[in-house]
Order: C-alpha cells, then sequence, then structure tokens
C-alpha cells in the first residue's frame, strides 16, 4: 500500500511538471509569434512608405506635370502651369490617377502661404490637384522636384521661373 501511495505522487509530480514544461514552451511560442508578427507588420509599413515616396517621385516624371520644353536640361521639373491647368479637370485627374492626395508646394524662396487660385496664380505656395482624403492625411509622402512656370516679366532663361519645390502624393487605399 505505501509504494501505491509513494508511486502515485510521483506520477501525479511528473504530471505538474509536464504541465508547467508545456506552459513555459507555450508561452514562449506566444513572445516569439508576437515580434515575429511585429517585425511583419514593421516591414508591411516600410514597404508602403516606400512605395508612396516611389509614386510621389514618378508623379513629377508623368508626362501630364512634366516640363517639356525640348532639349531642356529642365527635363525632370514639374510645369506648374500645367499643374494649374490641371487642378482645374477633376474628370480626368480622378479618372486618371489612382490618387487619393496630390500636392505641389512651393518651398525656395518661400511664396505667400495660400493655395494657388485664379487670383493669386503664380504668387502662391500650395496647388491641390487631388484631395480625396477628407482631412486625412497621415502616409502622406513628399518628394523634392523642381517647379517651373513661364514668367512673361522675365528676360533671361526663355522667360522660365525656377523654384524648388515638394511633391506629396497618397495612394488610394483599397480597404476603404
Amino acid at each position: 500500500m505505501r509504494s501505491s501511495k509513494k508511486a502515485q505522487m510521483k506520477i501525479q509530480q511528473m504530471a505538474f511538471m509536464l504541465v508547467a514544461v508545456m506552459i513555459f514552451f507555450a508561452m514562449v511560442a506566444i513572445v516569439y509569434f508576437t515580434i515575429t508578427s511585429s517585425k511583419l507588420r514593421d516591414t508591411a509599413d516600410d514597404l508602403r512608405e516606400e512605395e508612396a515616396k516611389e509614386l510621389a517621385r514618378q508623379m513629377a516624371g508623368t508626362p501630364e506635370l512634366m516640363f517639356s520644353k525640348q532639349a531642356s536640361p529642365y527635363s525632370s521639373s514639374v510645369d506648374f502651369d500645367k499643374a494649374f491647368a490641371l487642378s482645374k479637370m477633376n474628370v480626368y485627374k480622378n479618372k486618371y490617377w489612382n490618387l487619393d492626395y496630390l500636392m505641389i508646394e512651393k518651398v525656395y524662396p518661400s511664396s505667400i502661404n495660400e493655395d494657388c487660385t485664379s487670383g493669386n496664380y503664380p504668387d502662391c505656395r500650395y496647388l491641390i490637384l487631388i484631395d480625396n482624403t477628407r482631412g486625412n492625411y497621415t502616409g502622406t509622402q513628399t518628394a523634392p522636384v523642381a517647379i517651373v512656370w513661364w514668367d512673361p516679366k522675365l528676360e533671361s532663361i526663355g522667360n522660365y521661373r525656377f523654384q524648388l519645390g515638394r511633391i506629396h502624393a497618397l495612394a488610394h487605399d483599397p480597404t476603404k
């Protein structure tokens, strides 16, 4: 009888030990999968950010925005006159570009801090081409660009004015 109780006690100890070992390995697995999933989420966010930056860079090179004076060394510049004309054509830009937000900003030398309208063009700072964000601009990426527009008052460089700017773009989120 005595050896039977000792054997039962040993079996219970072993069972509790196995349960404790299983709980320990389950906790280790949970920590491992949590860390792995957070790295995966960070990698996905980094890829989305890189894609948005590349989109902003590519927008400056589209024929609709590109400065296209023949044999010009400034062919990678954004034509502000074209962009202003495009900002008035809602049907064309909303169907052609799959974007939620697209804005061109003059950086240097600074202009008045206003959105571009027919009354203050080209002496404005922001030209918003597309704005479907409803005020939520998170995730907008920028890329530096050269901005060019025709100024009849200038006598040099073929009456074109050059300025440093940025293009802001936010890709369309298909989940929304």
